[in-house]
């Protein structure tokens, strides 16, 4: 039966329907997320999650409230191909018109809504 309802959410996941959207915390990352402004681009990258090995993310939401870039993740069900990281990109030409670049803050926003401050680790034009 577990086998049959593990093949069942891998076939929905394939189909892009994910059950439930997990958040993940931030003190279960396994390294603090990476961010990389680009221009134009941000990209974002991170390990998963320590606390939950069955688990991977597979998404990112990023919001831009109060001239600040909120980021949420997602985690779902392990599926292959399994990498140990995740990474997505983002751009944010609006933001950027709004803001001096240097001024932008980052942070990681937990399920109860906890603000981690994020550094940029590399910036390049």
């Amino acid at each position: 039966m577990e086998n049959f309802i593990g093949l069942l959410l891998r076939t929905l996941e394939s189909a892009g329907i994910f059950l439930g959207k997990e958040q993940v915390q931030f003190d279960e990352l396994k390294e603090k997320p990476k961010l990389i402004l680009a221009g134009n681009l941000l990209k974002i990258e991170t390990k998963h999650s320590l606390r939950n090995s069955a688990k991977e993310i597979y998404k990112f939401e990023l919001k831009f409230k109060e001239k600040k870039f909120l980021i949420k993740a997602f985690q779902k069900l392990v599926s292959p191909p399994f990498n140990s990281s995740y990474r997505q990109e983002f751009l944010i030409s609006e933001q950027l018109q709004q803001s001096n670049p240097a001024n932008l803050e980052f942070y990681w926003v937990d399920p109860d809504d906890t603000l981690h401050a994020l550094p940029i680790n590399e910036t390049s034009h």
